[in-house]
This record gives structure tokens, C-alpha cells and sequence, in this order.
């Protein structure tokens, strides 16, 4: 066996006029529904880790003040996610039907309560229009 044919598959005389593409899934339609559902499904750990970072900053705020914080900060961030959908494009729209659940349905409703709790009307109305397209393929 000859080491030097060995490092020879690796030289650089490969043609490197090809061309690489690059998906980002982080702006995919697929990603903003499930991150929108894991938040919410994880909200417990995640509520209860950010309440203990926020105590480290304020040790005199009551549990209460604590679990309202960090459930204001998951709902945002979850809203911040599905609210990237375009319910106008055909391929948002086919990608919601397709992973249109009871799971999905139930974050919205709990998304929606929280929101309207808060009186964030404008987020409301957007999750409206995303559930009644969840519940019309339901």
C-alpha cells in the first residue's frame, strides 16, 4: 500500500467549479409550526428554568410574579415563531394542512387564551385565522 495514493484522494486538482447549495431549515414554514408547538409543549421546563434565572436577577419577586414572566416570554416566543407563517402562500398553506393536528389545535387554544387574558388583540386574530385552517382539515 502506497500512502502517497492514499493522500492523493484528497488533493485539491478536484474541479471545484460545482456548485453547493444550502438549505436553512430555520426559515421553513415546517420549523415555525414545531417550534411553535415544542415551546408550548415544554412549557412547564422551560417556565420553570427561566424562573430561576429571573430570581438570580431579583430575589425579592414572588413565585407568582415569576411563573407570569416566564409564560409571557414562552407565549411571545412561541407566537414569534408561528406568526412567520404566510397564510397567503400556497406552500404555507400546504404545509399547515399537512401537519394540522390535535396537538397543534391545542396550542392555539391555549395561545389564544393567554393572549386574549393579556388583551394582545392583534396576536389573537392571526391565531384565529391559523386555527380555523387547522380546524378545517381536522
Amino acid at each position: 500500500m502506497d500512502i502517497n495514493q492514499i493522500f492523493e484522494l484528497f488533493s485539491s486538482s478536484e474541479d471545484t467549479s460545482v456548485e453547493t447549495t444550502q438549505v436553512s431549515f430555520d426559515e421553513h414554514p415546517y420549523y415555525y409550526i414545531g417550534m411553535f408547538k415544542k415551546l408550548l409543549l415544554n412549557m412547564n421546563n422551560y417556565n420553570y428554568n427561566i424562573s430561576l434565572s429571573l430570581q438570580k436577577e431579583n430575589p425579592n419577586w414572588s413565585v407568582d410574579d415569576l411563573v407570569n414572566m416566564g409564560e409571557n416570554i414562552i407565549f411571545n416566543r412561541a407566537y414569534s415563531f408561528i406568526s412567520k407563517l404566510d397564510l397567503e402562500s400556497p406552500i404555507h398553506i400546504e404545509i399547515l394542512n399537512t401537519f394540522s393536528d390535535t396537538i397543534l389545535l391545542k396550542c392555539l387554544e391555549v395561545s389564544l387564551k393567554h393572549f386574549e387574558n393579556i388583551e394582545e388583540y392583534e396576536n389573537c386574530s392571526f391565531l384565529l385565522k391559523v386555527k380555523s385552517s387547522v380546524v378545517n382539515v381536522l
